[in-house]
């Protein structure tokens, strides 16, 4: 099996970060159907975000049991397994209304995102001009397009088309096998074919690594949990405290956190971890006041305004974040802080969104989210102490 060492040409990293954004369309495909599944199958607020804990739950499962599956079996083999199974998902989707076996589809869902996001940020590492952090960052970026891309492809759908919870999925499909189209023109690399076996990643802080990972995590937490809230309640919230029930504007608001840690991330690599940080400890407050407003005022401007401050919060924060701690890790235990990391992160996008849901069912939507807001700043206050106190030692 042939295998690649040295970044490559700009050519088949650029074929790579368009496979990698069309086949990461599908993890959100789900966000503004939520609110037509609440109208046709009588969904509530609870089973909402458990819906969407179940693809977080899944995305986690797969990148600890799968996360080194490409350095093993291949990249190429592992990338075209993961599209496998959310072609599934997809397929799954289009065919049960049955909560039960949406669920299972979600997980779906999440699996293949895991193993995709392992694969592709590790071929990505490879294939990118800049060496394998720069790689790794770019692969990280062509996610979260593909998954900002997802709410807006299927909220314009679900507005045109007869059938809106078939016609999305479909189309994920077809994206599916262009992507995997794409996949198969690039050059393979991985593959440990002498003896290859595949394990568990293992998920620890190496000592260190430990005050620049405690430094960081409060933060990652609290941005990924205001992701996390725009993924699985911006439609839930859009449709019951502001009035709109349009699945393409409630897709643009549910991308545009996705499209704006996009936009975060690539500063990153301009501003150095250190200034990233800081400038993403003051926008999660600042998209945390946003909120507040769109939950006071009930109005679509400041939702928006507060989804584009806490995407990028997310990625200026998260970038810097993976920047810091592998900084400060030994390099043959890199992959281990970053699984701890990754577990901190799909606590924090699922957990929070599901204790919303649950208080929404206990009282009502506005004091759920009203409660969450309040423990998330309680979060980001705590994370730019620590932020500033970490770079100020560090700085002396």
């Amino acid at each position: 099996m042939a295998s690649v060492q040295a970044p490559a040409a700009r050519g088949p990293a650029l074929v790579l970060g368009l496979a990698t954004v069309l086949a990461f369309v599908g993890g959100t495909i789900p966000t503004p159907l939520y609110g037509i599944y609440q109208q046709q199958l009588g969904w509530s607020t609870l089973v909402v975000t458990a819906v969407y804990a179940a693809y977080a739950l899944g995305t986690t499962f797969a990148l600890v049991a799968f996360g080194r599956a490409s350095d093993e079996l291949g990249r190429r083999r592992v990338l075209l397994g993961g599209l496998a199974i959310g072609a599934l998902s997809a397929v799954m989707f289009s065919l049960v209304e049955r909560l039960g076996l949406i669920l299972v589809a979600r997980t779906l869902s999440g699996i293949s995102v895991g193993i995709l996001a392992a694969a592709s940020i590790a071929a990505a590492a490879e294939l990118a001009p800049g060496g394998r952090l720069a790689g790794s960052r770019w692969g990280s970026i062509a996610q979260m397009i593909g998954l900002g891309s997802g709410p807006l492809i299927a909220g314009v759908l679900a507005e045109w088309v007869a059938r809106p919870l078939q016609v999305p999925y479909w189309t994920h499909i077809v994206l599916l096998g262009l992507s995997a189209v794409l996949i198969l023109r690039l050059p393979d690399s991985g593959g440990n074919t002498a003896g290859a076996r595949l394990r568990p990643q293992r998920i620890a802080v190496p000592p260190e690594a430990r005050a620049a990972f405690l430094r960081v995590a409060p933060g990652v937490f609290g941005a990924l949990a205001v992701q996390g809230f725009f993924a699985a309640l911006s439609s839930s919230f859009l449709r019951a405290e502001v009035g709109i029930d349009s699945p393409a504007v409630i897709g643009l608001v549910g991308g545009s956190v996705f499209l704006a840690t996009a936009v975060g991330a690539m500063c990153v690599a301009r501003l150095g971890d250190e200034r990233s940080l800081r400038l993403g400890s003051l926008a999660l407050p600042g998209g945390l006041v946003l909120a507040a407003v769109a939950v006071a005022t009930d109005t679509l401007g400041a939702t928006i305004a507060a989804a584009l401050a806490g995407g990028l919060a997310v990625g200026l924060t998260l970038a810097a974040a993976v920047g810091e701690v592998n900084g400060a890790a030994p390099e043959d235990r890199r992959a281990e802080a970053n699984a701890a990391l990754l577990v901190v992160l799909y606590t924090a996008i699922s957990v929070p969104s599901l204790g919303v849901g649950v208080m929404a069912q206990l009282t009502d939507l506005r004091t759920a989210i009203i409660t969450f807001l309040v423990v998330v700043a309680v979060i980001a206050v705590a994370s730019a102490v620590l932020v500033r106190r970490g770079l100020d030692r560090s700085a002396a």
